[in-house]
């Protein structure tokens, strides 16, 4: 009697318990590995000159013609994630799991942004913009956040220093 106890009780915790963990490692992982990705990329990408300034910065001066670049990602939480998001709505606070998606999708459109600028021959953008939405919805209990995240800037190439 006490072994058929175990095992129910093993069933109705311990594989749920099992599976959270894992869920939880999964994730952990995955985002672990995105971060040093990004890392990685970003610090390829450092030589670029990168500016929120509406026109291109009065030193150095820009030379050639200069484009219009543009970068979207749309990124978004996994299921632990969102579970535990949802309980933290319920006591308020920060929801740590929405917030690290954010920048993560932040970092990835810039990334991806200077990426381009890098690839169409350019050395620098200014009149960088993010434009954020939330294209997963928050209404019905199948919904889950995802962010788009628009980046856009004006690419242009710098005289060289003397």
């Amino acid at each position: 009697m006490t072994l058929d106890l175990a095992m129910s009780l093993i069933a109705s915790v311990g594989v749920p318990a099992a599976l959270l963990l894992l869920g939880w490692l999964a994730g952990r992982w995955t985002e672990g590995s995105h971060l040093r990705r990004l890392a990685a990329a970003e610090a390829e990408l450092a030589g670029l000159f990168l500016s929120d300034v509406k026109s291109f910065p009065p030193s150095p001066e820009a030379t050639g013609g200069a484009t219009l670049v543009i970068a979207e990602v749309v990124m978004g939480v996994d299921y632990l994630k969102h579970f535990t998001a949802r309980i933290r709505k319920i006591f308020g606070g920060e929801v740590r799991s929405y917030s690290s998606m954010m920048a993560r999708a932040r970092r990835e459109a810039v990334v991806r942004l200077l990426a381009q600028v890098h690839a169409q021959g350019y050395d620098a953008v200014c009149n960088v913009r993010l434009e954020m939405a939330d294209i997963g919805g928050s209404v019905g209990p199948r919904s889950m956040p995802l962010a788009a995240i628009l980046a856009s800037g004006t690419a242009y190439r710098r005289r060289p220093q003397p």
